[in-house]
């Protein structure tokens, strides 16, 4: 599941960068700190997470990853989330003034201190 949706959100990005960017920004090779390309890219990742839910076997750990990314989608926090995970090093205007809010969302509704590290546990875990 991981493996699949994870492509579906790099497709994802990179669609959205051909539609919205120039030739020449592409070009740079460093044109990924858009936060709009991110939260695209995290929607078609949720979207797919969604649509194929009940075709692959699914570790807990991937379970909670998406409950907690739905949940953080279905409040409006996908930015708020992006901004947090890049430690604010990517474009997005109103993070600082937000981040408060954000981190008292994220204890009203029960989202890990750090949702990426069970992303990369998820990748990382050795059998």
């Amino acid at each position: 599941m991981m493996i699949n949706s994870t492509i579906a959100a790099a497709q994802a990005k990179i669609e959205w960068l051909g539609t919205h960017l120039e030739k020449k920004e592409l070009l740079t090779g460093f044109c990924d700190m858009n936060i709009e390309s991110e939260t695209f890219a995290i929607e078609k990742m949720i979207e797919f997470y969604k649509t194929h839910e009940k075709d692959w076997a699914m570790d807990r750990d991937t379970k909670k990853y998406f409950d907690e990314m739905i949940r953080i989608a279905d409040n409006g926090k996908i930015k708020d989330h992006i901004y947090e995970k890049y430690n604010r090093l990517i474009n997005y205007e109103q993070g600082a003034a937000r981040k408060d809010d954000y981190i008292q969302f994220k204890i009203d509704k029960n989202i890990s201190e750090d949702t990426n590290q069970i992303l990369y546990k998820i990748f990382y875990k050795l059998e």
